[in-house]
């Protein structure tokens, strides 16, 4: 049955090809297909990646984390776990019994999908509030890039959430049944509120942990990045010119 269906999905595409275009090209489109799909696993895994160094070399969870290779300068370490962690997801829905496609390809292209809409969406409101709300960096602010913009995609983001939680069952197909489905609007909002209540803890209780949040981009001019010589991979910020060192 999930054969069928997934060979009825993917004829949505190969179809029309085969028709207008010819075998061949279907062949091309295969072969595209497979190496996009593994760019586009690649970069989500690289941006994973990325979020867990961030949170290691800012001491928000194990700050082993934040360590970088030696040699290649990469984010090894949180790369290394970040596959542990995507492993452990592929295993649990392989004891669950859940086709490969139907439900872990499908669900967790769900999940992250919508999660990453919302972020892109605070992301683009965001920037006016930082620019053009607080004030920060007004040489920097400009009407066309910090303001109109912004909100346009902003917005335009908002149609798109909308969108995609209309038509979730839909691009669930079969897998809407299931229980990871049910509860993908709720993992997503209760992490967007837990991530709130953290920050707002953290800016009320340590709000010298509230301001290093992405220190490791953006430094406050007077102070700059230098390397740890302890062996332990990590940096610590200290002011510029003193050239002091842990």
């Amino acid at each position: 049955m999930a054969t069928s269906v997934e060979n009825g999905r993917l004829e949505l595409f190969f179809g029309p090809t085969r028709e207008f275009a010819g075998q061949f090209f279907v062949d091309v489109f295969q072969w595209l297909l497979i190496s996009g799909s593994f760019a586009c696993g690649m970069a989500f895994h690289n941006c994973a990646s990325r979020y867990l160094y961030a949170m290691g070399r800012e001491r928000f969870i194990w700050k082993g984390l934040g360590r970088t290779h030696p040699v290649h300068g990469s984010p090894h370490i949180a790369s290394f776990v970040q596959t542990g962690i995507a492993t452990a997801v592929v295993l649990a829905f392989l004891a669950d019994g859940q086709d490969p496609y139907l439900g872990l390809y499908v669900l967790m292209a769900i999940l992250g999908t919508f999660a990453i809409l919302v972020v892109q969406t605070l992301c683009s409101f965001s920037v006016i509030g930082y620019f053009h709300v607080q004030k920060k960096h007004p040489e920097t602010a400009s009407w066309w890039r910090t303001l109109l913009f912004p909100l346009a995609g902003g917005i335009g983001m908002l149609a798109v959430v909308y969108l995609l939680i209309d038509n979730l069952t839909a691009a669930a197909g079969d897998a809407s049944s299931t229980v990871i489905f049910k509860l993908t609007p709720w993992i997503v909002l209760g992490t967007f509120v837990i991530g709130i209540a953290l920050a707002l803890y953290l800016r009320s209780a340590r709000p010298d942990r509230y301001a290093a949040i992405g220190r490791t981009i953006l430094e406050d001019p007077g102070e700059e990045l230098v390397s740890d010589v302890s062996g332990d991979g990590s940096s610590d910020r200290v002011p510029a010119g003193t050239g002091a060192r842990r």
